[in-house]
């Protein structure tokens, strides 16, 4: 294990209405937490938010707790209250400044967590890194995308070919971006810039585009965004990721679709400007500043 040396919140909400997501959040993330993530300085906060099989996810937590000894707070919600929430409940109770945010449907690999700290520790105005990641249904953000691979199960062979594109990303010379955009499946956030700026604006409901606004509004309070291109984290699942949606939102797919709508629009409304800057950023610039202030294609590799 790659361990990090600076104390580190891992804040992951879960929403668990069926069998296939109970068993992606055991076999596939819990199972990346218990292989690779430095137990003895991480503090695990999973909130369970208002999920319809509570009782199965607690004793998922339970069997994960116990194999991979990891102390772990859980907070559950009475009711519903989206993404966005979740991620200012586990902000508001992390004990570490640095604070990983986490959805479910990640696979962690070795050395990823310990390599984003480190441009934490490096860089003091940095207040949000994110990985490298793949993609699957598009080419995605050129800043992040490095691979159109995903897995076909939850199995050590397809864990394998995930670490084996971790490796190949850390073996590389040192590259760490100096980015407008960091996608939300995986970052890790300073906590005390994040609360000063007013954390997730609530009035994105159960997601989408949350972090890219409060991206912004970091921004704009001086702080730099970046991402390490030496850290991969696996994005992704088996089952339908042909989808847009992501895998907790394939469950309500008519209200998640409409909110992707809804909150596109009311980021337009809010930041004007920044939304054609995030387009030509998405659609068509090709190369990225470092944080020495070099350029670097991105894209696939």
């Amino acid at each position: 294990m790659i361990s990090h040396t600076t104390p580190l919140s891992l804040v992951v909400p879960l929403y668990c209405p069926n069998n296939y997501l109970l068993e992606m959040v055991e076999k596939q993330f819990f199972e990346s937490i218990i292989r690779h993530v430095d137990k003895n300085n991480t503090e695990f906060i999973v909130i369970d938010d208002a999920s319809p099989r509570k009782n199965d996810l607690e004793k998922l937590l339970l069997r994960v707790s116990q194999k991979g000894k990891l102390d772990m707070r859980i907070i559950y919600n009475k009711t519903n209250h989206g993404y966005p929430y979740n991620v200012n409940q586990g902000v508001d109770v992390a004990s570490n400044n640095y604070v990983a945010l986490a959805t479910s449907d990640i696979f962690i690999p070795q050395g990823a967590i310990a390599s984003m700290c480190s441009v934490l520790d490096q860089y003091p105005d940095v207040a949000v890194v994110g990985p490298t990641v793949n993609r699957t249904i598009n080419r995605g953000y050129r800043a992040q995308a490095i691979t159109t691979f995903n897995i076909t199960a939850f199995s050590d062979e397809e864990y394998a070919k995930i670490e084996n594109i971790a490796q190949r990303q850390r073996e590389k010379p040192r590259v760490i971006l100096d980015v407008n955009w960091v996608v939300g499946y995986f970052m890790i956030v300073r906590r005390n810039p994040f609360i000063e700026i007013g954390g997730a604006d609530l009035r994105y409901g159960v997601g989408y585009g949350e972090e890219t606004d409060f991206e912004v509004r970091l921004r704009r309070a001086g702080y730099r965004l970046a991402i390490d291109r030496n850290a991969f984290i696996f994005h992704g699942h088996p089952e339908k990721m042909q989808s847009y949606l992501g895998a907790s939102m394939n469950t309500i797919p008519k209200e998640a679709a409409k909110a992707a709508v809804k909150n596109n629009l009311y980021f337009m409304k809010k930041n004007k400007l920044q939304t054609f800057l995030m387009f030509y950023d998405w659609t068509f610039r090709k190369k990225f500043k470092t944080i020495d202030g070099g350029y670097v294609k991105g894209g696939l590799e």
